[in-house]
């Protein structure tokens, strides 16, 4: 079931942009011609010097990182509340049993 506050969704949310950030964002892999030409290799250099893309890629990388920690801690939280009421319901459902059993001995 879709639910857009889930945190399930989060989670598949953040994985999808770190891995199109990480495949789209290919600027850091040199074009083949880089590799056969080497004054292409110094002009391709320069502009990544010069736009910071192996800075601006590890920013993001690191900001990716951690809405990725963040959407697991939300997970987690999560789980655990779900867990506790999970919990206090096979409470309810045993006293329940109990009270039935007594009050059935008690009749008959």
């Amino acid at each position: 079931m879709f639910c857009p506050f889930s945190s399930y969704n989060n989670f598949t949310l953040c994985l999808r942009f770190k891995y199109n950030t990480i495949s789209y964002i290919m600027l850091l892999d040199k074009p083949q011609i880089v590799w056969e030409n080497e004054d292409a290799e110094k002009f391709f250099t320069e502009l990544s010097e010069l736009f910071e893309l192996n800075d601006r890629y590890e920013k993001i990388k690191h900001k990716t990182e951690l809405l990725l920690d963040i959407t697991e801690i939300f997970s987690s939280l999560t789980q655990s509340k779900r867990g506790a009421k999970l919990e206090w319901m096979v409470i309810i459902l045993f006293l329940i049993d109990i009270l039935l059993s007594v009050l059935e001995k008690l009749l008959f």
